[in-house]
């Protein structure tokens, strides 16, 4: 795995590279939630998991891990550090720059379905994604963007999720286009703090790009 520092308008953001062995290989950036970071142990869990097949960029926005910058509440500055990080890699000689997907947590979820209805992806997952956020500059409704993506997407979400009602994840899905999907995980929290079945919904989400990625 590789050290990656890249810009993001004038923020210097901080992200690990893992190649998975082979030249222009399909690559998965990840995208954690507010209050996480490229290096919790999920993200690392997922880089080793997906490695045998895709390559994996997990990186931290900005104010948060080793990237530069202020964690304040105006959020729409993640939208550009994920856009920084889709032209990052698409501009990686060991990537297929056609061949890119997007795993997104909680907040990472959603960015990436906001995203994703305006750049090229080939695939989405999303965990405990929310359908809005109510944050001052961050009010965009993904469920009005979500038919905009052109890629299957796959929802999963816990049915015990404190933070982020199931609904959201039933309303994305009713949205969204085919090809999609959606996986309600039985006993999951939010975070997935449970390992069995953080591995199940791991599982899943490996199979979802290894199927249209």
């Amino acid at each position: 795995m590789r050290r990656v520092e890249f810009l993001s308008e004038d923020k210097k953001l901080v992200g690990v590279f893992h190649p998975a062995g082979k030249r222009e290989s399909a690559c998965v950036i990840t995208c954690h939630g507010l209050d996480s970071y490229k290096d919790s142990e999920k993200y690392i869990e997922i880089a080793k998991r997906f490695s045998s097949d895709f390559s994996v960029f997990r990186f931290d926005f900005r104010g948060c891990g080793e990237s530069e910058g202020d964690k304040i509440k105006d959020l729409s500055n993640r939208i550009e550090d994920l856009r920084a990080a889709i032209n990052l890699i698409k501009n990686q000689s060991s990537v297929d720059a056609n061949r890119i997907g997007l795993f997104g947590s909680s907040m990472g979820g959603y960015l990436s379905i906001l995203i994703a209805a305006e750049e090229e992806v080939e695939a989405i997952v999303t965990w405990s994604a929310p359908y809005r956020l109510a944050m001052r500059d961050l009010r965009s409704d993904a469920r009005d963007v979500i038919q905009d993506i052109n890629c299957p997407i796959m929802i999963i979400h816990g049915d015990k999720d404190e933070i982020v009602p199931v609904s959201h994840a039933r309303e994305l899905y009713d949205r969204a286009d085919e090809p999609k999907e959606l996986k309600i995980i039985d006993g999951a929290d939010h975070r997935f703090m449970d390992l069995s079945l953080r591995d199940k919904a791991i599982d899943i989400s490996l199979e979802w790009f290894k199927r249209y990625l």
